[in-house]
């Protein structure tokens, strides 16, 4: 988990590791934009809006779409790097970082093992570890 205690505004936020590689979840469950958002970083860096579910694609508003987020060197969560953004309404996020991205983009070495048996996965290894 990165943060499940904000009960006032009803956001959780947690990270997916996959072999080293990390994708980080951001869940605002109401109708209420939040504005000025931090939220710690696993590291510092850019990182690549992979999925955001208030994108019109998807039904939504498309409030504040952003493509790319760069982290802060201010700490939140334990963590000496976060994110500062607008959390859309209703949405989950899901943020990788730019070398992850790369990876992902059309063009890469292809499809894992897993991908071609229907499950999606981070595309650096076969071996899931926690730290």
């Amino acid at each position: 988990w990165i943060d499940f205690n904000d009960r006032d505004n009803t956001v959780m936020s947690f990270m997916r590791r996959d072999s080293g590689e990390h994708a980080v979840i951001i869940f605002n469950f109401t109708p209420v934009p939040r504005a000025d958002y931090r939220i710690g970083a696993p590291e510092a860096g850019r990182y690549r809006v992979m999925i955001n579910s208030d994108s019109p694609q998807f039904g939504g508003s498309g409030h504040n779409q952003v493509d790319w987020i760069e982290t802060e060197g201010v700490g939140c969560h334990g963590r000496n790097q976060s994110f500062h953004l607008t959390l859309p309404p209703l949405c989950v996020m899901a943020l990788v970082p730019e070398r992850v991205a790369a990876q992902l983009a059309p063009g890469n070495s292809g499809p894992s093992e897993s991908e071609e048996a229907g499950v999606p996965t981070l595309p650096t290894g076969a071996s899931s570890a926690r730290p």
